[in-house]
């Protein structure tokens, strides 16, 4: 994977990404007083990580040979630390039953 071909791609997801969590700062003040979010640290931090969730999941599919498009690299940016979290809560089973003797 070469990422200056691709970069791109890397950048709509990482656009993706981060427009996810403006129009979410942009819904804060519709909302009251009491329900507003706390714009502390973890709070902007999130600005960051969601659009590098975006970069690694779209560098996943890259260096898995699937063909990316614009629309595509938008859609996996925004919905990254979905896809991510859903990862991390796979319960995988053993394939195989260890030996009763051992």
């Amino acid at each position: 994977m070469n990422l200056i071909e691709n970069l791109d791609i890397l950048l709509l997801a990482a656009f993706g990404g981060i427009s996810i969590r403006v129009f979410n700062l942009l819904e804060i003040p519709k909302h009251p007083v009491q329900r507003r979010p706390k714009l502390n640290f973890y709070f902007w931090l999130s600005f960051f990580w969601q659009p590098i969730c975006g970069i690694v999941v779209a560098s996943a599919y890259l260096s898995s040979s699937v063909q990316l498009n614009g629309i595509l690299a938008l859609n996996i940016g925004a919905s990254a630390p979905a896809i991510l979290r859903s990862m991390s809560a796979i319960k995988l089973k053993p394939t195989f039953k260890p030996a009763e003797d051992a």
